[in-house]
């Protein structure tokens, strides 16, 4: 229980300190060939409800500000932290 629970603090805590500050950037994605994002574009397409297809294309700018980022990566690290805070502290019933 004690090392779950450092190791979810460990875990939000590194993810704090690597939210970036300048946003998601796609200078450093490596190269894809045009068949392969088809054929990822054809899955995900089946795979999906339109309305998530919908809203994914609404939210995909607001996600991509750099501050936007940078709060998703704290308030996820601030998660994994109580998370693993809350782990430490549960009592075993029975």
């Amino acid at each position: 229980k004690w090392l779950g629970a450092a190791y979810l603090v460990w875990m939000g805590w590194g993810l704090l300190r690597s939210a970036p500050s300048q946003g998601l950037g796609t200078q450093d994605a490596p190269g894809v060939a045009a068949g392969a994002v088809f054929r990822h574009a054809a899955i995900v397409t089946a795979l999906n409800a339109l309305a998530y297809a919908l809203a994914a294309d609404r939210l995909r700018r607001v996600i991509a500000r750099p501050s936007v980022v940078t709060l998703l990566s704290r308030a996820g690290g601030a998660a994994l932290i109580g998370m693993g805070v809350l782990t430490a502290t549960l009592r075993r019933t029975a």
